[in-house]
């Protein structure tokens, strides 16, 4: 399989086809219980579907209330009363493209998880599941709850070997020594792990990193086009993997507005141009992250 051309791409020397990624029709949950709706979307928004669009002709983003459809990125809204309408898309999805492929991304949050598995069991009697579920969690995770949101899951119908935990927001010290290193400092992290692998889940050592730039993208700045609508302010914030390949030089620009002694278009272009810097990393992260959950 060959790899898109795309900055978080450079770190990811191979790209191999395994057994679930070859399925023309993909559905992937992601889901984090009680933990932080922005761990599970920004997952979701800049490592999962960036790293599948290698793979797939289309890759979609549904989901409850998300956070992401607000910020500009392309998908669909579902309200929390459309469960039954998102499990019908769900089971009926088909590549829009003639002899395409399609990967399905669904966030979220895991109150809901439980009636849209019900939801689908109904319409086709259980036979359809998710292929990959991801579970991303931070160092204040509990192991209690995390157990308890397995058995939620194997309730649900949820077969616990297609469950991948990812480590999401680790800070950049704490980053350096590794997933080992990790799991050492914070003890709820590497109880999580061992009761993960006990339990039949997968723990790939992936982790992802803490940039600044995953709270940056939730509170972006809105403004009124000439028609009154709101628009985002800089569009190229509403995704990581979209300001890591733009192809915008933001350091030139803010050089220019130097010159021009133009203060107000020097500090926004200057921030971009760091965040442009982060996001670039930030992607590979991902990208190096994803690679492990989905071909490991």
């Amino acid at each position: 399989m060959s790899k898109k051309n795309t900055v978080a791409n450079e770190a990811i020397e191979t790209i191999e086809m395994n057994a679930v990624l070859r399925k023309p029709v993909l559905r992937v949950l992601v889901t984090s219980g009680s933990d932080t709706r922005q761990t599970k979307t920004s997952t979701a928004t800049h490592g999962i579907k960036p790293f599948l669009e290698n793979y797939y002709d289309e890759v979609d983003l549904w989901g409850v209330e998300l956070e992401a459809h607000a910020r500009g990125v392309e998908s669909r809204l579902y309200l929390p009363s459309d469960i039954e309408m998102l499990a019908k898309d769900l089971t009926y999805a088909r590549p829009t493209v003639p002899g395409g492929r399609r990967a399905l991304i669904v966030d979220l949050g895991g109150d809901l998880f439980r009636d849209l598995m019900s939801e689908m069991e109904a319409i086709d009697g259980g036979g359809l599941k998710f292929d990959v579920v991801i579970y991303p969690i931070t160092t204040t995770a509990d192991v209690r709850k995390f157990e308890t949101m397995l058995l939620s899951l194997i309730d649900a119908g949820i077969e616990l070997s297609t469950v991948h935990v990812v480590f999401n927001l680790i800070k950049k010290d704490d980053a350096k020594s590794g997933f080992q290193g990790i799991t050492k400092k914070f003890q709820a992290l590497g109880n999580i792990a061992a009761l993960g692998r006990k339990m039949g889940v997968n723990v790939s050592e992936a982790f992802i990193q803490e940039n600044g730039l995953q709270s940056q993208l939730t509170q972006l700045e809105m403004e009124a086009d000439e028609s009154g609508s709101l628009q985002l302010k800089y569009p190229e914030l509403s995704s990581m993997h979209r300001l890591a390949n733009s192809e915008i030089d933001y350091e030139a620009l803010a050089n220019k507005a130097l010159d021009e002694d133009d203060t107000e278009t020097f500090d926004r272009m200057s921030k971009m141009a760091y965040w442009k810097k982060t996001a670039i990393i930030a992607s590979k992260q991902y990208a190096l992250a994803m690679q492990k959950v989905f071909e490991g």
